[in-house]
């Protein structure tokens, strides 16, 4: 098949990227406009800052980069810019990070999608994210990982906080699952018809667990409703 050949080529990497990045916006402009508004999307002029695209849905600012990989492939980790995925200047604190000039970054997220042709003339794509939300979610223990895994996220958070410039690897088990594009941007905490508030209840845990505030709720229930929200999502 011409067009899986095409894909696999990574002489066409260039090709395919633009491809798959082109799919995305589609899908995620038309799963905005299902829940009835316009998704901004911004693309640099350069790339130069660790991301290939901007989502915004006038509430949230996300600057994502994008990564691909063809159906079967064998690729465990992808490498990012530190500065894109650590928190805002804000944020630092709340998610436990140094709070020093040097240490934040644009708190941004990463979509990897999964391309394979389904004919000679169409391909078939599956997405998933990551970003610093879902990373907290899986150091918390809310997200369910082996123990390797665990091992792998802890050495991840160490490299994030360590320092800002340069780069790391984020492992295959970083990212979630998205079940469609309406899905995928709930979980980059975008409006979307299938929005959950697991982004707005996370900050509440993360906010009691470094920052020592009160909840409201026990911490129990709270973790049960975001892994909840999570799973309807995944």
């Amino acid at each position: 098949m011409k067009l899986n050949t095409f894909l696999s080529d990574p002489r066409k990497s260039s090709s395919r990227e633009y491809i798959l990045t082109t799919r995305l916006v589609h899908d995620l402009t038309v799963a905005a406009a299902a829940r009835g508004y316009d998704l901004l999307v911004y693309l640099p002029t350069v790339d130069s800052d660790g991301f290939d695209v901007i989502l915004d849905d006038r509430d949230r600012l996300v600057p994502i980069q994008l990564k691909s990989i063809v159906r079967g492939g064998k690729a465990s980790g992808w490498k990012i810019r530190r500065t894109l995925i650590r928190p805002k200047a804000e944020e630092v604190e709340l998610y436990g990070f140094e709070s020093s000039p040097s240490g934040t970054g644009r708190g941004g997220g990463v979509i990897l999608t999964t391309v394979a042709a389904a004919n000679e003339a169409t391909v078939d794509v599956s997405y998933a994210f990551t970003d610093l939300y879902v990373l907290s979610a899986m150091w918390l223990n809310i997200i369910p990982r082996s123990v390797v895994q665990k091992k792998r996220l802890e050495r991840l958070r160490n490299e994030l906080e360590a320092h800002p410039d340069g780069s790391v690897e984020l492992p295959r088990c970083t990212f979630l699952p998205a079940s469609s594009p309406e899905h995928l941007l709930a979980l980059c905490g975008l409006h979307s018809r299938v929005e959950k508030p697991w982004c707005l209840q996370l900050r509440k845990l993360l906010a009691h667990r470094y920052l020592q505030r009160e909840l409201s709720i026990p911490e129990a229930t709270l973790r049960n409703d975001i892994k909840r929200y999570l799973q309807a999502l995944a």
